[in-house]
């Protein structure tokens, strides 16, 4: 389903909700064609008692943040701003939301955001009021480049994958770590190469301008701290790819922004902490759309994912297809380099490995003018 409207129309903005009887999920992008511009809207499953958005105002980036209540009356959402150090920006804000309201607007507005965060980076906390219900979206804008936030919510201690990292030949990464419990706590980010092999990387730890190469990033965060890690981009025209691990001693999470410089856009991949049956990506190769997927091993031992093709009436489309993947090893490739048989169709393809192999899988939606997003995993 596609909105329409004219250009000559102001705006409307607000939220939406999914009611189902059965196993139905989704999701939505919001795009500007003049502008390049497609950004990921995940569908908001979570019920937590806060939400964490990372934020980044420092030049040329501004974050901006949608908040919407599924509450039957008005509510009162406390925001708690904190710099990168984890320490309390100004006192805590209130922000109301009228019964099943939404709100949106960019952080470093004065009238209606938080002017205290122009210039810093750092983290907003929205606590849930009793009773209520929240979602809560980031927006990332950087110059040309718009892009949605995930939303920190019930970090566990498990850490997780981030299934693709690409650098070089017009690719650079960053990554956003948090540490959203009370307790100060270490991480290890670490990274391996298409076939599971430590792969080191040139780093940029922006805050203190610390140059690195490593295959293993340690750090300790204070609680409520946020460190921002840039892949170092070098000269080389070849794409240096492969994944990541975040394995931590408390409740630190995070996610990456990779940024194709070619044409000045950026996607967001979200932390892989789960662990179902099998994902499925939704895919859309019509109207001059192009559909990619990474696949990243979390597994000592060889991992074999069958691919399995369905349209979007639900008709399966050719044979399942195998993927194998080296010990904690990545693939990346177009969907009809796997199955021919899926150009120029939409429709949904299920990855599922055999019982105990853990993996991650990230899909990326792009067009020749350079519009790129992310494409959330559903699960079975």
């Amino acid at each position: 389903m596609e909105s329409t409207g004219s250009d000559n129309v102001a705006p409307l903005v607000g939220s939406g909700q999914l009611l189902s009887n059965g196993d139905v999920s989704g999701f939505g992008i919001f795009s500007n064609p003049k502008q390049h511009w497609n950004a990921v809207v995940p569908l908001e499953t979570r019920n937590a008692g806060k939400y964490i958005l990372a934020f980044d105002n420092t030049t040329p980036l501004t974050t901006g943040v949608a908040v919407a209540s599924l509450a039957a009356q008005a509510q009162n959402v406390t925001a708690i701003v904190k710099d990168d150090k984890g320490l309390q920006i100004g006192g805590n804000a209130a922000i109301s939301l009228s019964a099943q309201g939404h709100t949106s607007f960019m952080l470093n507005n004065p009238p209606a955001g938080f002017p205290s965060t122009a210039g810093k980076r750092g983290t907003i906390e929205f606590d849930t009021p009793p009773g209520g219900q929240l979602s809560v979206l980031g927006l990332r804008a950087n110059g040309p480049a718009l892009t949605t936030l995930p939303v920190l919510a019930n970090v566990g201690t498990t850490g997780g994958s981030i299934t693709h990292v690409a650098y070089n030949g017009g690719w650079t990464s960053v990554f956003y770590i948090v540490n959203t419990g009370n307790a100060s706590a270490q991480f290890t980010l670490s990274f391996v190469d298409e076939n599971g092999v430590a792969l080191s990387v040139p780093l940029l730890l922006r805050q203190s301008g610390t140059n690195t190469t490593t295959s293993a990033l340690t750090r300790t965060l204070a609680s409520g701290e946020m460190l921002v890690v840039d892949t170092n981009q070098q000269d080389s025209p070849i794409a240096i790819v492969g994944s990541a691990q975040l394995t931590t001693t408390g409740n630190i999470g995070g996610f990456e922004i990779f940024r194709w410089n070619t044409f000045g856009q950026e996607a967001s991949v979200p932390l892989e902490s789960r662990s179902p049956n099998s994902f499925v990506l939704v895919f859309d190769d019509t109207d001059g759309l192009t559909t990619g997927v990474a696949l990243a091993s979390n597994f000592g031992l060889q991992a074999n994912i069958t691919a399995t093709f369905r349209d979007d009436t639900g008709a399966q489309i050719g044979v399942p297809q195998l993927v194998t993947l080296a010990p904690h090893g990545h693939k990346s490739f177009l969907l009809p380099d796997l199955l021919q048989a899926a150009a120029g169709k939409r429709g949904m393809v299920e990855f599922a490995a055999t019982p105990g192999q853990s993996f991650s899988v990230i899909g990326l939606r792009a067009k020749s003018d350079g519009t790129l997003t992310t494409i959330p995993m559903l699960t079975k």
